[in-house]
């Protein structure tokens, strides 16, 4: 029990101390625009729709539990025979910790696709079909948290803790001013073949780098840091009915740094028809107060694909020194994604399986 109330203090104090920092999900490519806007419209397909889902730390925190909702739509425009134009929605609403501690953000993003090389085939991916895409997000943003939750030193009297008590700590407002919010990003993307691509991306998120404050006293105030995001990827095949999709993503956020990196393995059988599975295994890596990566998750995965939906599962199993307090139980995410066919009609679109 004395293992989890300092857990749960160390949670609270992290939450409000870190509040800069940006929430995160381990399918990071079933979110794909919340990390890079350059991926909006990189999908086969006319239009886009997808949820994620990630509940943390409910084995300590019970009905405090860190919780991650996301949503995004995009569509695409043809521009020329082999240009195309994409716009897209994300929201995404997050809550932390005994104090209610929510971030929420929507921004409205574009993207500019444009093929820079390939073969005459008209629907079919040639050998090397390359395509540039560059994306902007532009939105707003808030966070949130209830006061009356926390209590501090100057209250803990007589071996409890007084609520009534003065906190000694300066007054906060329930809510910052709403903040403007830009990102950026470019992504590339080759298609070798059949079951054969590669990709790379690179973005900067929160490129304003906005103030934010609970306070109208300046002095505190918070910069959003920028977060800069880095990411590669592949599907290769073993065979006609088996491929690996290995992927690695960094991120850095001020003095924080996260890496993922693992492998899905993805299967189809032709008498499945337009139904494939996929299971991987990943690890998060996350520095700790500039000393370096330390371990932080294995990441078990599976996705269910079918013509239209991909349903994603994914659970966290914690490694880090907070295992003791855990007992190894880190987070759940689920995510879905549904994709509408697009026409075969000139122009068609390809694009690798992230």
């Amino acid at each position: 029990m004395r293992v989890k109330i300092l857990f749960t203090s160390f949670i609270l104090m992290m939450t409000m101390r870190g509040f800069a920092q940006d929430p995160h999900f381990s399918q990071f490519y079933a979110a794909p625009t919340f990390y890079n806007p350059a991926f909006i419209g990189a999908y086969e397909g006319s239009m886009r729709g997808s949820i994620n889902y990630r509940g943390q730390w409910s084995s300590v925190l019970d009905d405090n539990a860190f919780r991650s909702f996301a949503g995004s739509y995009d569509t695409r425009f043809k521009v020329s025979s082999t240009d195309h134009m994409a716009v897209g929605l994300n929201i995404l609403n997050d809550q932390s910790g005994v104090a209610n501690f929510n971030t929420f953000r929507a921004h409205l993003g574009g993207a500019y696709q444009k093929k820079i090389s390939g073969g005459g085939r008209r629907y079919k991916r040639s050998r090397n079909d390359q395509y540039i895409n560059m994306g902007f997000q532009v939105g707003a943003g808030q966070y949130r948290f209830d006061p009356s939750k926390l209590w501090f030193s100057n209250q803990f009297q007589g071996g409890q803790v007084d609520n009534n008590a003065p906190s000694g700590e300066p007054s906060f407002t329930r809510a910052t001013n709403p903040y403007l919010d830009i990102n950026a990003g470019l992504l590339w993307y080759a298609l070798l073949g059949d079951n054969k691509s590669v990709y790379a991306g690179a973005a900067l998120m929160h490129a304003n780098a906005p103030t934010i404050r609970f306070r109208q006293d300046a002095s505190f105030s918070e910069i959003l840091k920028w977060r800069w995001v880095a990411q590669t990827g592949a599907e290769l095949p073993f065979s006609d009915n088996m491929s690996i999709l290995p992927a690695v993503i960094f991120q850095r956020q001020g003095a924080s740094q996260m890496i993922v990196g693992g492998a899905n393995i993805r299967y189809n059988s032709r008498d499945w028809h337009e139904v494939a599975l996929r299971m991987g295994l990943w690890t998060r890596l996350a520095n700790k107060l500039n000393q370096g990566q330390t371990g932080d998750a294995l990441i078990m995965t599976a996705v269910l694909e079918t013509e239209k939906l991909n349903f994603g599962m994914s659970y966290d199993i914690n490694v880090s020194k907070l295992r003791t307090a855990s007992n190894y139980r880190g987070a759940f995410e689920l995510s879905l994604t549904y994709i509408q066919p697009q026409e075969r009609k000139r122009g068609v679109v390809t694009c690798p399986r992230f």
